[in-house]
């Protein structure tokens, strides 16, 4: 009867534990029907085949390396086809990790090593047909250091779905935002037409370096203009450090993307709203994000930099470059379209909303 008892209370605290975690629902994916020609689409936008083979279809670019580590099971190799967990994170859309076992796939699962996870392509997406005929996940339970931490409930989509696991706002303080094991296990699958082989082509950490489509960079003319509105070969400004003064750069590549978590940066004069991994000249680390700024001083929560950093902004009345402290610094979640400056033909930053940054 104690050994029952026992049991019953084990059972009933994992219960509980399960119960209390939350359900995090990504968004976006695309309709199966209109992958291939979407593949195309992306492929032909490219000028040269080197900037399709570098970027692909799953860019790198502004993205959080992630690491394989391993999965409870794996599907035999096919001829030249493998299905290793590697595949998760090779960024490359025709391959994929498949679990090994005979059914649906429940309970198996893989595990990544990354400071966060926050994309997914759901499926063996190397052709609609592929994705067609394997089964898909409709809900993982996640697991951060071996401690769950939420479901993640998928789309029946193609393409990348976005997440933002709860991760952020953990006040213990206990867990780094660096370095961190995801296991991903199946709870629920969506069937295929022809196997019930469960697939995943990809998995990815944020794709940082961006800011939100409202900010404001200084363009040629030394005119506010939003960065959204900002193409290749527009000029905008940047500072020379040598002369203190601004000049006019060119604009090599600029790219898109939507996230669902930013950050908001505000010092005395300045407020910018920025994925955390943008980089900022900080003073006496020079370029660098705030999140990486936290993996170097060991530190977890975003409130410890709070009147601790100082950036580097340009004052308009004075016409020349300062440092001012950050004063405060939220995290804020919903649907945010951000763009990147990837490259400038000469200068290495621009000004946006006052803050000097640099391109990725």
């Amino acid at each position: 009867m104690k050994k029952f008892i026992l049991l019953l209370i084990i059972f009933n605290s994992f219960s509980i534990k399960s119960q209390d975690a939350p359900t995090i629902y990504a968004t976006g994916g695309m309709d199966p029907n209109k992958w291939d020609e979407y593949v195309q689409e992306v492929k032909s936008s490219y000028e040269e085949e080197w900037e399709w083979e570098e970027f692909g279809l799953i860019s790198a670019t502004c993205t959080e390396p992630v690491g394989a580590i391993g999965a409870s099971s794996t599907l035999k190799a096919q001829g030249s086809n493998n299905y290793y967990v590697g595949n998760l994170v090779d960024y490359n859309y025709k391959t994929a990790w498949v679990e090994g076992k005979s059914d649906y796939g429940i309970g198996e699962y893989f595990i990544v090593q990354s400071p966060m996870i926050s994309t997914i392509y759901n499926g063996y997406q190397k052709s609609e047909k592929s994705w067609k005929n394997n089964s898909r996940v409709k809900k993982f339970k996640v697991y951060m250091n071996n401690e769950l931490i939420c479901y993640l409930k998928l789309n029946d989509l193609m393409g990348e779905q976005r997440f933002d696991l709860p991760i952020d706002e953990r006040s213990d303080g206990d867990e780094p935002l660096y370095d961190s094991k995801f296991k991903f296990e199946i709870v629920e699958i969506y069937k295929g037409e022809r196997w019930n082989d469960v697939a995943i082509t990809h998995v990815g950490g944020p794709k940082g370096c961006c800011l939100v489509a409202e900010s404001f960079i200084l363009n040629g003319a030394g005119v506010k203009e939003k960065i959204s509105q900002v193409n290749k070969g527009d000029e905008i400004k940047s500072v020379n450090f040598i002369s203190n003064k601004t000049q006019s750069s060119k604009v090599k590549k600029v790219v898109s993307q939507t996230h669902d978590m930013v950050l908001e940066i505000s010092t005395k004069h300045n407020t910018i709203k920025a994925t955390s991994d943008h980089p900022f000249y900080i003073k006496n680390h020079g370029v660098m994000s705030l999140k990486d700024l936290l993996k170097m001083n060991k530190m977890n929560m975003y409130k410890s930099l709070i009147n601790n950093v100082e950036v580097l902004v340009w004052n308009e009345e004075k016409n020349k470059t300062e440092f001012e402290k950050i004063i405060n610094i939220k995290i804020l979640h919903g649907s945010f379209e951000t763009y990147t400056i990837l490259d400038l033909e000469s200068g290495n930053n621009f000004i946006a909303n006052g803050f000097i940054t640099s391109p990725y």
